[in-house]
């Protein structure tokens, strides 16, 4: 049982952090002259033919490992994509004070996603006698934001909302190293060298031909929760009302549908025509290894 207690060994600090700014703009103009000998008006004065290009984006990438125990790791990543939206035409004068206040407030965030993955290996094998027996699981989540599209989010007559979902994962993988058990017995490991008792070592080759046993059960669950309302600030989360909360950022399955339509977290637009789902996928598999040379 001290095994048990030195595998624990928790540990306060992370394992690593880090954290990523990636800012990307395109500004173009593109002015078709007019080259009639003729024309005497300014370029700039008539703004003739003038075309302008322009996207500027923001990605802050970050994440946090952390060994919990020697059986407990976690691990979280996240990125948020935004948007600095410019003026119309050429960015000078207040229009560019107009892009800085933008630029300060980080963008307009267009899509949110994280993931958090939680390992444990159950200290099955630290038993007296079960050092043959290991089982590794993980709790898997993602959540996911969209913003609406930016054509009807500047629409007043049109309010679609945005988008949530999420996905939960939890995987059991045991393990059943056999030759080691076999191991545990004398009259095992001494049949090799009975060269005289041919017939006893041929029914202990069988009995030892399967080595190991590996399996691996997943199950994952899914929420999509479309005309959805609340902004994302901090791991998914609207400052302002908590929304969806903690659970379902974290990947809670549990239906929030009367809950969000309460606390008026739902668009009421009759143009939003998309369907709340859940979904359900349960993969399992099943492996042997056998080693049928000696028989």
């Amino acid at each position: 049982m001290l095994a048990l207690l030195k595998d624990f060994n928790f540990s306060i600090f992370p394992s690593a952090i880090n954290f990523r700014i990636d800012v990307d703009r395109l500004y173009s103009e593109n002015t078709l002259r007019n080259n009639d000998p003729n024309n005497t008006i300014g370029l700039y004065q008539s703004g003739y033919g003038t075309t302008f290009n322009k996207n500027f984006t923001m990605s802050r990438i970050y994440g946090i490992a952390w060994n919990l125990t020697r059986s407990l790791q976690l691990d979280f990543n996240a990125t948020n994509y935004s948007i600095i939206d410019e003026p119309d035409g050429r960015i000078d004068g207040i229009k560019r004070d107009t892009v800085w206040q933008n630029l300060k407030r980080l963008g307009r965030t267009t899509d949110y996603n994280h993931n958090l993955n939680v390992t444990y290996n159950l200290p099955i094998d630290k038993i007296p006698g079960l050092n043959w027996v290991t089982v590794k699981t993980r709790y898997g989540t993602n959540f996911n934001w969209q913003t609406e599209p930016l054509s009807t989010l500047r629409d007043p007559n049109i309010n679609l909302g945005n988008t949530v979902q999420n996905s939960r994962t939890v995987q059991v993988n045991p393990t059943l190293n056999l030759t080691t058990l076999y191991n545990k017995f004398g009259f095992i490991r001494s049949a090799g060298s009975e060269d005289g008792n041919k017939a006893k070592n041929f029914f202990i080759n069988i009995l030892t031909s399967l080595k190991n046993v590996n399996a691996s059960f997943v199950q994952t669950k899914g929420i999509f929760l479309p005309g959805y309302m609340p902004t994302t600030q901090f791991f998914g989360l609207d400052r302002a009302t908590g929304a969806p909360g903690l659970g379902f950022v974290f990947g809670s399955q549990r239906d929030i549908r009367e809950m969000a339509l309460g606390n008026g977290w739902l668009t009421t637009d009759t143009l939003q025509n998309q369907l709340y789902v859940n979904t359900l996928r349960e993969d399992f598999q099943f492996t042997v290894w056998l080693n049928l040379l000696k028989i």
